[in-house]
């Protein structure tokens, strides 16, 4: 992440239809035992591929992320969708962002893998009470306005966008 005027800034690209960028999730509900045992906060912290969805209010997982997490559900609520109202299970989670080096040439793959150029990372300092989505073929995390509402999007004709926070 760059840092200008004291702002976090992801940037990427659009296709005119979707913006993807990469994310890491991280299960809060852990951070306790974390702390206790002095291990780093993002150790075995993967990248997911991440939909950036103005019309989704929740974040929204998939089982895969759900499943390489070991994400515990934290209770029931329902989530509204495009045509109906769901009942479904919660997971407590943040949403982490990775930095400049994370570009577009890291998320021309469909399984991100972590190495050592993938080192600037901005947790969002916001629970996320989020949900379960279907298996998507080009995402694993749905970015809702939960998370969208902590900063400022920026959507370029030019097929550029920027989140700031």
């Amino acid at each position: 992440m760059l840092l200008a005027n004291n702002n976090y800034v992801v940037n990427g690209r659009h296709d005119g239809r979707t913006a993807i960028t990469p994310v890491a999730i991280i299960d809060i509900s852990k951070r306790e035992q974390q702390k206790k045992s002095n291990k780093e906060l993002l150790e075995g912290v993967n990248p997911y591929r991440a939909l950036i969805d103005t019309g989704a209010t929740s974040t929204m997982l998939s089982n895969k992320v759900i499943s390489d997490l070991g994400l515990i559900p934290v209770g029931p609520a329902k989530f509204h969708g495009i045509h109906s109202v769901k009942i479904g299970v919660v997971y407590l989670f943040r949403v982490a962002f990775y930095g400049d080096v994370a570009g577009k040439d890291l998320l021309a793959t469909r399984s991100i893998k972590t190495d050592k150029e993938v080192h600037k990372i901005y947790i969002c300092p916001t629970d996320i009470e989020g949900g379960e989505i279907d298996e998507q073929p080009n995402f694993d995390v749905l970015l809702g306005m939960d998370v969208l509402r902590t900063g400022n999007l920026r959507i370029d004709k030019s097929g550029d966008f920027s989140f700031s926070f």
